[in-house]
């Protein structure tokens, strides 16, 4: 492990050692997830080697994957060469994809979706991948031991239940984290920005400039911050055309509703 007094140099040679070592023996991919919280001279060093020995062309793949504030933290490390790579942008899924993704794990295995429990399981998604992998998994444990090869609305509501709980702790711990970093305010502005869009997506610079009017002691710099900050979290995702629109629309109205119950409380 690599800490506080660590040579780099010595670092970056054994690293190189191992990696080259392991190299020979045949090709690699070598992901690293969450790669938005690596220390910054540490993944440096990691990409620095691997871009050495991909040159030299040793069989390497080297896959980072983070949040979508990902490539703005990649901008930070002394690697230009990462402009270069390929990037695939994984935001929410079209509602086609999301019902493929509902329906194919049970027609592979035999078992027949209603159209109407597909559109109730789907309607639970908010085409948001967590979700998606949250509603199918607590329909499938939902399935009778008795062996029914069926999933109608009767199943669905006898899961909802489950769903809508593992939901509620899921914005809770959005919920947590915006709070302890000071962005509940911020994020209620910026949700009220892209909301009044007709189509729910809006130009970052747009976001920003509405964080400062509603804020006269934010500066341009600290306006920028927040965004990126609001995009790690995944509150915020950068869509098409380089648009901002929700990660979790339906977390929206719980932000919402979550501000008007602490503030009924207060008035009281």
């Amino acid at each position: 492990p690599l800490g506080g007094g660590v040579d780099l140099g010595a670092a970056t040679r054994t690293y190189k050692n191992v990696l080259q070592s392991r190299l020979r023996q045949g090709p690699l991919v070598l992901l690293m997830d969450e790669a938005h919280h690596y220390e910054t001279k540490y993944l440096g060093l990691m990409l620095q080697v691997g871009q050495r020995l991909i040159n030299e062309e040793y069989p390497l793949v080297m896959l980072l994957a983070g949040t979508p504030d990902l490539p703005s933290y990649l901008m930070n490390i002394e690697a230009t060469f990462m402009t270069r790579s390929e990037k695939i942008y994984i935001n929410l899924l079209t509602t086609e994809e999301s019902k493929d993704a509902l329906s194919e794990p049970f027609t592979a295995r035999g078992i027949e979706i209603d159209l109407e429990a597909l559109e109730m399981m789907w309607s639970l998604t908010d085409n948001y991948p967590y979700f998606i992998q949250l509603v199918g998994a607590e329909v499938w444990e939902a399935l009778p031991a008795d062996g029914k090869r069926r999933v109608d609305v009767a199943l669905v509501e006898q899961a909802q239940e489950g769903i809508s709980r593992k939901r509620k702790y899921f914005y809770r711990d959005i919920y947590t984290e915006l709070h302890k970093g000071k962005l509940t305010s911020h994020a209620l502005c910026a949700a009220e920005t892209i909301m009044r869009q007709q189509e729910a997506k809006v130009e970052r610079e747009i976001i920003e400039y509405d964080l400062q009017q509603k804020n006269s002691d934010l500066s341009e710099d600290d306006a920028m911050d927040i965004v990126d900050k609001l995009q790690r979290i995944g509150f915020i995702w950068q869509g098409e055309e380089d648009h901002m629109e929700a990660g979790i629309p339906s977390f929206f109205n719980y932000l919402q509703a979550k501000k008007e119950q602490i503030a009924k409380k207060m008035g009281n």
